[in-house]
């Protein structure tokens, strides 16, 4: 099969949920049918080359991956609900897991555990565990500000099992601590006003585009809740990550985009919370562009 390489976008394609197909490596031509020293990384249900590569590069199939995933939940006791989300025409695989057994509170709201398991073969991504929070009451999600947890060792092929599973208990700790996060966004208090201001401030830091933080507005001026009536950076966040997870993932499908958006406005928040810091990110108002 001679393969060529076709142009790709940055954009996001389609999201479909079926991570179970088989990617090959197969040696990619120039038109003339001259073999290059370059591989593909092919989708063989489709046909499409995802990536062109040298021959060091190693795949690890989704398959191989997500079941060796599992049985570790399993062996640990811990029951899941997953779904998944593949981007980019099958270049990206994100298998997201809830664990209804794993969770705290903050202001009187249930949180779960989530982790993402994560696959790439365009090498965007390292095959890693990212953890997350699931929050009850609305289905808000948001991921870890720590970033993933590799789930191979250095200059392996495959996933070690015993490897993983520790990467796994490791997810646990760092989803306890998130507590600390987020008890500290709920002492933090605010105006109606400091809200908005917050919000601009976001926006001037190019964390959240104008139009997002708009739509974050909305939800701050009347919340869906009743539990996020309180006024303190807490609730302005769940406003930010109700939109991201309900509007930018739920209807428009944007995932890569929602994860985007929701962590750089958790890391951010965290980073001048911790620091007793969050009124350096009000800012009055905007200026407008003529």
């Amino acid at each position: 099969m001679k393969n060529q390489i076709t142009d790709s976008s940055e954009s996001e394609t389609k999201v479909t949920d079926n991570p179970f197909y088989l990617v090959t490596q197969e040696r990619l031509h120039l038109p003339d049918g001259t073999p290059t020293p370059f591989y593909g990384n092919v989708r063989k249900d489709t046909g499409v080359c995802l990536k062109a590569v040298t021959e060091r590069y190693t795949i690890v199939q989704n398959q191989d991956l997500i079941e060796k995933a599992e049985s570790i939940f399993d062996t640990k006791g811990m029951k899941f609900d997953r779904k998944f989300d593949v981007t980019q025409d099958g270049s990206r695989m994100y298998a997201n897991y809830t664990f209804k057994n794993h969770g705290f509170k903050v202001q009187k709201d249930d949180f779960q555990m989530r982790v993402s398991i994560r696959n790439s073969f365009d090498g965007s991504m390292k095959v890693s565990l990212v953890v997350g929070l699931l929050r009850v009451v609305c289905s808000n999600g948001a991921w870890s500000m720590d970033g993933g947890i590799d789930l191979m060792r250095k200059h392996t092929a495959s996933v070690d099992v015993e490897f993983a599973s520790n990467a796994v208990d490791v997810a646990v700790r760092n989803f306890q601590s998130q507590y600390d996060t987020l008890d500290l966004f709920s002492r933090q208090r605010l105006t109606q006003q400091e809200g908005h201001e917050l919000l601009n401030g976001l926006v001037k830091r190019s964390v959240l585009a104008d139009r997002v933080a708009d739509k974050v507005r909305e939800i701050w001026e009347k919340p869906t809740y009743e539990e996020d009536r309180n006024r303190n950076v807490y609730n302005l966040w769940n406003a930010i990550t109700q939109h991201t997870t309900h509007e930018v993932d739920g209807v428009r499908r944007k995932v890569e985009l929602a994860t985007r958006l929701s962590t750089n406005a958790t890391m951010t928040l965290a980073e001048h919370a911790r620091k007793g810091r969050i009124s350096d990110l009000f800012v009055k108002e905007l200026q407008k562009n003529n």
